[in-house]
Order: C-alpha cells, then sequence, then structure tokens
C-alpha cells in the first residue's frame, strides 16, 4: 500500500485515478463479502467502495516512469510558456528620420569700403599666393570674412585676401613729389670780336667736392671710398646738414661700408635726393631712398617708385636719405 501511494503520488495522479491505483493492490471481492460480518465497519465500507469501482490493470514500473516524463515535459512546456509571458515585446523599428538638407554656402557680404596705405598684395587666400597688386591708396570693397589679420576683399568679380594692417577707412594723404633737379642750360658764348673783352666761362654744374668736412667727417671710419666720397660730396654741398649714419655691424650694405644715411627730412630730403640722383655716376651710387620712395640705376628711367609700407617713419626712410654705392 505504502509504494503503490507514494508511487501514484509521484506520477502525479490524483483524485480517483490516484485511488485507483491504490486500491488496485487489494484483492478482489468475494461475492459473500455483502454477508460477512466483521466489527470493522472502515473495513466493510471500502470493500462496499471497491465493488462498485472498475478494477485498474496493475501498475508497473514502467508505468510509473512513463507518468513521471510525461509531467517533466508539461512541466517544462509551462515554464517555458510562462518565460515567453514575461519577455518584453519585441521593439518595433520606428522609421529613420531622415538627415538635414545640407545647407548651400552663403556667399561673402560687401559691407564697406577701405583704402590701401601702401602697394598691396591681393591674395588667393590668407598667405596664399599673389594673384593682383592694389596701388596706394587704391579704394577696394571688403567683406564681412577675416582671418587672422587677413581681411577679404573683393577685386573686380573674384575675391581675394589682403594683410588687414594695411588697409584704412580713410584715402591715405599722396606722397610728397619729389623735386626735380634743376636743368642746367650752358651760357651761350658770344662770337668774340677784336672789340669786344674776353667772354666769361659757361656755367657748369655743380660737380661733388672731395675735400674733406668740418662736420660729420667722423662718420668715414668703415665706409668704402665711394661711400666716404658720398658723404663729402654731401657735407660739402649742404653745409647746414651735420648727422649722417655709417658703418654698421650686420649683412646689409651698412654691415659692408657701403651704405650712407644722410639725416634730413622734408623738402631738403628731397632736394639731397635729386641732387644725388644727378651725381650718381659721379659718385658711384646704385640706389637711393627717400620718403618711402625708391631710384635705382637699373631701373633709372623709372623714376622715383613707391614703397611697401614698412610700419614707422625711420623704416620708411621720412627722417633720412638712404645712399648705397658700388
Amino acid at each position: 500500500m505504502t509504494w503503490t501511494r507514494s508511487a501514484a503520488l509521484r506520477a502525479g495522479l490524483t483524485g480517483a485515478a490516484g485511488a485507483a491505483i491504490v486500491l488496485s493492490i487489494l484483492p478482489p471481492p468475494t461475492p459473500t463479502a455483502t454477508t460477512q460480518t466483521s466489527a470493522d465497519d472502515a473495513t466493510v465500507t471500502l470493500a462496499l467502495a471497491a465493488a462498485r469501482l472498475p478494477i485498474p490493470e496493475p501498475v508497473t514500473v514502467a508505468d510509473v516512469e512513463a507518468a513521471e516524463t510525461a509531467r517533466d515535459r508539461q512541466q517544462a512546456s509551462r515554464g517555458q510558456a510562462r518565460e515567453e509571458l514575461d519577455e518584453p515585446p519585441l521593439p518595433v523599428d520606428s522609421p529613420a528620420e531622415p538627415a538635414p538638407a545640407a545647407q548651400p554656402p552663403t556667399t561673402p557680404a560687401v559691407v564697406g569700403e577701405m583704402f590701401a596705405t601702401s602697394p598691396l598684395n591681393v591674395r588667393d587666400a590668407p598667405k596664399g599666393s599673389v594673384v593682383t597688386v592694389l596701388d596706394r591708396s587704391a579704394a577696394v570693397a571688403i567683406t564681412d570674412r577675416t582671418d587672422a589679420g587677413w581681411q577679404q576683399v573683393l577685386v573686380g568679380d573674384t575675391f581675394g585676401w589682403v594683410s588687414a594692417q594695411y588697409l584704412s577707412p580713410e584715402k591715405p594723404e599722396p606722397l610728397p613729389q619729389p623735386t626735380p633737379a634743376p636743368e642746367t642750360t650752358a651760357t651761350p658764348t658770344p662770337t668774340p670780336t677784336t672789340a669786344d673783352p674776353a667772354p666769361a666761362p659757361a656755367a657748369t654744374p655743380t660737380s661733388p667736392s672731395g675735400a674733406s668736412c668740418s662736420t660729420g667727417s667722423g662718420v668715414e671710419s668703415g665706409l668704402t671710398g665711394n661711400a666716404i666720397a658720398v658723404h663729402r660730396a654731401v657735407c660739402g654741398r649742404f653745409p647746414q646738414i651735420s648727422s649722417y649714419g655709417g658703418y654698421r655691424p650686420g649683412g646689409d650694405s651698412h654691415g659692408s661700408g657701403r651704405a650712407l644715411d644722410v639725416m634730413v627730412s622734408g623738402q631738403l630730403g628731397w632736394d639731397v635726393a635729386n641732387w644725388l640722383r644727378a651725381n650718381a655716376g659721379s659718385l658711384g651710387i646704385s640706389e637711393i631712398i627717400y620718403s618711402q620712395t625708391i631710384w635705382t640705376v637699373q631701373r633709372g628711367g623709372e623714376g622715383w617708385r613707391g614703397m611697401s609700407d614698412r610700419g614707422s617713419a625711420t623704416a620708411n626712410h621720412y627722417d633720412h636719405v638712404h645712399v648705397t654705392v658700388y
């Protein structure tokens, strides 16, 4: 009885099926069971109940194992169903949002006009290649774009870049014009006659003097012969000038002793510069710079040419005439 009931419970059989298994071990009732008497009423009641139930087949070990296997499968199936119910629903792919449309590049806006304070390079990009050059005092349209000291400009129908430090909102004053060297005309010599006195000699251009000067001669130390000749010529022609600059260490013409600075400004400076230009051949002069302009022997036919702004009166040669010799 104990083994059969335990087997029924392990097989998961309860109720009438479990009772059938339990009662299957009881011996079949006899026809005389109803006529027997017993002091144990429970035994009689159980026998009568068994007589009304169908007699099940005997339970074997294989039947129990099959029932247990069926139960295990059923439990596994129920557990899987519960797991599926507990799983979150699969996400529904939402339609991808369209990428924002690319904005077309904006055209630079012209915001005003400025003036070049010196001959000014126009480049295709900041620090790029030079495409054209603006004249000093030339007006140019500027845009709303800048880049680390560079200003975008519109030249004709083309955008370019210039160094912003050479632009000014006001038109610069014109450079002082050099005074042309006076032309010397020879006085016609009259035809001598026996009755007239001997004619006076014709006037000749003032020639540079080679004599040493009482003022400024200390500057000649370290200068070449041609530079010394220029110093003495200027000192003799313009005795009111007493300040000069000559040799100084460096890799330029001053460092080689081939340059002289005549410390003068204004109209007197132009007088000195033009006089030196007129006598460049006899003094061995190759270059003269004054008031941000330059004259050279190689391009002598072009006259005085403008120079770029170097940032100060001294660097632009407004306070001295610079002379370089061969």
